[in-house]
């Protein structure tokens, strides 16, 4: 397990569409813990007090922050050896990048919750994490399965999902959120 809360470390950007480079300001490779979240996210709002972001878009790339952090606790695996977690920087837009195993089983239920997300409108996202948080059911985590739509709502649907295979039976899911100021 590793983490890096670098000052001027520079980095490719993950987007093909802009051209420049990215700072990375955090990494994290290994399992996530409920002492991760809070050191990550303590970490995350003492350099937020050194942006200048909007408020609005510092409050967004909190909530996705830690929606994403709590994915990888609640999903990953302990001894797994490809849980990463990165940020990075480029002016006004923030990328959040996580990676971690899952099952053939995990991947076809996350496939079909996100497929069945990306039928939708934003105004239905907000209307149906509204109708899920109202229905009060909760999963075995204590979540209402709302995580997705919410990262897709507060990136505005600057999501990115993909896989790679590991084996027959594991697989990487790769999520890749931008936060970009509103206009």
């Amino acid at each position: 397990m590793s983490s890096g809360f670098p000052s001027k470390q520079q980095s490719a950007l993950i987007s093909n569409e802009e051209i420049g480079f990215q700072q990375l300001e955090l990494q994290w490779l290994g399992p996530i813990s409920e002492h991760t979240i809070q050191c990550v996210i303590q970490w995350l709002e003492s350099r937020m007090e050194q942006s200048d972001l909007p408020s609005l878009q510092n409050k967004r790339l909190v909530r996705v922050v830690v929606e994403l952090l709590q994915n990888l606790h609640h999903h990953g695996y302990e001894d797994a050896d490809h849980t990463r977690f990165t940020i990075e920087s480029a002016h006004d837009k923030w990328t959040i990048q996580t990676e971690n195993e899952l099952t053939t089983e995990q991947r076809k239920n996350l496939e079909q919750r996100w497929n069945a997300l990306m039928q939708l409108t934003p105004e239905q996202w907000r209307i149906s994490q509204r109708e899920k948080l109202a229905s009060g059911n909760r999963s075995s985590h204590g979540g209402g399965g709302i995580g997705l739509n919410e990262i897709l709502r507060k990136t505005e649907g600057h999501v990115e999902m993909t896989f790679s295979n590991l084996t027959s039976n594991a697989h990487i899911v790769r999520f890749t959120a931008q936060i970009h100021p509103r206009k």
